[in-house]
């Protein structure tokens, strides 16, 4: 193993040079950034195409379909089993699977689902 380190490192040295990429200013390396590739000519259209074809679904839909089809929140309970006291257990889930999930916080999912407070939210988070 040592022989292989040490061969790969011999190799490294002698092709530094031969790298433009690579520079070394006060005896330390530097990396350049790469140059940008050049884009395929049929991107954008094949990206128009793919768009075309894909509908605009909100992102709270999906997590409603996603817990419709899955049935995530029987998995994610309270430990205590207070989840038989929570109305609508399943809804609330969800927005704190939103809330948290995408990393809005329970502040900004308050204000973008009326139906839950901020305090209702951060509750459930925090005894999930």
């Amino acid at each position: 193993m040592q022989a292989k380190l040490r061969s790969t490192t011999q190799k490294v040295d002698d092709n530094y040079h031969s790298n433009p990429h690579l520079i070394i200013e006060q005896g330390l390396p530097i990396l350049k950034k790469l140059p940008m590739k050049k884009e395929h000519p049929e991107l954008e259209k094949i990206r128009k195409l793919i768009m075309d074809k894909m509908p605009i679904i909100n992102i709270v839909d999906v997590i409603v379909d996603v817990e419709k089809w899955l049935s995530l929140s029987v998995h994610f309970k309270p430990l205590s089993g207070y989840e038989t006291k929570i109305r609508e257990y399943p809804s609330c889930f969800i927005a704190t699977s939103l809330s948290y999930g995408c990393n809005f916080g329970p502040t900004q999912t308050e204000r973008s689902l009326l139906k839950f407070s901020r305090k209702q939210i951060a509750w459930l988070f925090n005894h999930l």
